[in-house]
């Protein structure tokens, strides 16, 4: 276990092992891992539309989603065939969110994703064609991730009554 370490942060290390009596084995490393960006509680589920317009799938794509320069989520494994896919990602609240084109596989310009926050808003959409070729690292959109529901929100299940022939 590691402590005193910063929340949403890339770390490096080595280890090597003391055997006792001056004796010890060669450095090994280096080993990256990541912080995580927030706690569980300060993370809400968003959802991922997965756009395929031949129909068969990325074809190896996949997108991350990054916060703090941490991946948190990558999604596209397993899209293997048909016009859509979803999928779910945790994202931690009131963080600058980047997708990322992680790998641009064979067809990126098949490709699009749209993004839907917990509340049924679009966060970010990339239609097909709109993906930058097979450059893999590319920021294909950016948003802020909220998981405060708003306080006044979008009408829904709309019924109308009494309604008069004007």
């Amino acid at each position: 276990n590691f402590t005193g370490l910063s929340t949403g942060t890339n770390y490096s290390f080595w280890i090597q092992n003391d055997c006792g009596g001056g004796i010890v084995s060669p450095w090994y490393g280096p080993f990256c891992v990541s912080t995580d960006v927030c706690l569980p509680t300060d993370q809400c589920t968003y959802t991922v539309i997965l756009e395929d317009s031949w129909g068969d799938g990325w074809n190896g794509g996949l997108v991350s989603f990054e916060q703090n320069g941490v991946v948190l989520a990558t999604v596209g494994n397993g899209f293997t065939t048909g016009n859509w896919d979803t999928a779910y990602i945790d994202l931690c609240t009131l963080q600058s969110t980047d997708a990322v084109l992680f790998d641009a596989g064979s067809y990126s310009s098949e490709m699009g994703i749209t993004v839907i926050d917990p509340f049924g808003n679009t966060k970010l959409t990339v239609a097909p064609s709109g993906f930058p070729g097979p450059v893999t690292g590319a920021i294909l959109g950016n948003f802020m991730a909220d998981c405060t529901a708003p306080s006044c929100p979008d009408p829904t299940n709309i019924t109308f009554s009494g309604i008069d022939g004007y």
